[in-house]
């Protein structure tokens, strides 16, 4: 937030004029942002769209109470700068969803019995996520190494979700995923990320 927005975010009257017409503003470059991203948005599911939209408003009012309380004398003029770029990156990194693809593991059947092969035809890259949309009274989906998922094991420490709708950024290389119980039926899948 640049210095002069900061001591003009609350009108002579009191209101809010200054701090609409700068979210009026920020909203018109997240939409330019959002429609150069849509190549990337597009495999996100409603409810992921709605908690991003979600973030960016608990963002947005943060600033205002912060913009409300230097107009007030209750913040230190020398913060603005700081904090106005942490928002900032803050308000960016929220508007593009991560550096990757996304992809949800299975299609419309999401991670079942027989998806070991969805990977076949597709490109990975490092950083692009994998949504797992399964049952999760029956399923989980556990990280393991190349020997567990070759044994259909799960050493102690790996990493387990269970959610039933998982989102896992793939390092660079070989990633492995298996399902606890149903792994020896064939529910694993190895994806090499480029």
């Amino acid at each position: 937030m640049e210095a002069d927005e900061t001591a003009s975010c609350v009108g002579e009257d009191g209101g809010n004029v200054r701090w609409r017409q700068m979210r009026q503003r920020r909203a018109l470059e997240r939409r330019a942002a959002t429609s150069q991203a849509d190549a990337t948005v597009k495999g996100l599911t409603e409810e992921e769209r709605r908690m991003v939209e979600e973030e960016e408003e608990e963002e947005e009012e943060e600033e205002f109470i912060m913009c409300m309380e230097m107009s007030q004398g209750r913040g230190s003029a020398s913060q603005v700068p700081a904090a106005g770029a942490v928002i900032l990156l803050c308000l960016l990194l929220h508007s593009v969803p991560g550096d990757g693809a996304t992809y949800t593991v299975g299609g419309a059947g999401g991670w079942t019995f027989n998806t070991s092969n969805w990977p076949k035809g597709k490109s990975f890259t490092a950083g692009d996520v994998l949504i797992f949309n399964y049952d999760s009274t029956i399923h989980n989906v556990i990280t393991v190494d190349k020997r567990s998922y070759n044994g259909c094991k799960s050493p102690a420490r790996a990493k387990v979700y269970n959610s039933g709708n998982d989102r896992i950024r793939l390092s660079k290389g070989q990633n492995y995923f298996i399902c606890s119980g149903h792994c020896e039926s064939g529910m694993k899948m190895a994806i090499n990320a480029a």
